[in-house]
């Protein structure tokens, strides 16, 4: 697990979006053990406003889903990385993600597309994901 100590901001925003960028890459590639080792253990997911799923553990079998479906992701817009100002040891990155699932059998007529805005809440000290809000258009 990486950890930051730095108060630059710079720094930090660099860190972060490494860090982001390894979780979509891990995501692409299948790699649950990756997807999990960005994931907070309390890490809850919003989706429209409404809290989804709590927990790493118990959300992982969903990732697991997607990665067998062949589900990949494709950052359209960002990321942005913001500090929180009264608490800097939160921030947020924000993207779009094009979510790409393929065909999965003879019924489906063609590929499933869906764009998503999400934002990825880090503990900026543990370099962990504490929380994702995710819009579906």
């Amino acid at each position: 697990m990486a950890t930051t100590a730095t108060k630059d901001p710079a720094t930090i925003r660099d860190v972060l979006t490494a860090d982001f960028e390894q979780y979509i890459a891990a995501f692409n590639a299948q790699d649950i053990n990756g997807v999990a080792s960005h994931l907070d253990e309390n890490i809850q997911i919003y989706v429209n406003g409404t809290l989804s799923g709590q927990g790493r553990d118990k959300l992982l079998p969903w990732w697991q889903a997607d990665m067998d479906k062949g589900r990949q992701v494709e950052v359209t817009q960002g990321p942005t990385c913001t500090i929180n100002e009264e608490n800097n040891d939160i921030a947020e990155i924000k993207v779009e993600l094009r979510a790409t699932l393929p065909k999965q059998g003879d019924d489906d007529d063609d590929v499933q597309v869906q764009v998503l805005d999400v934002v990825y809440v880090y503990c900026v000290s543990t370099v962990l994901q504490i929380r994702h809000n995710v819009m579906v258009s």
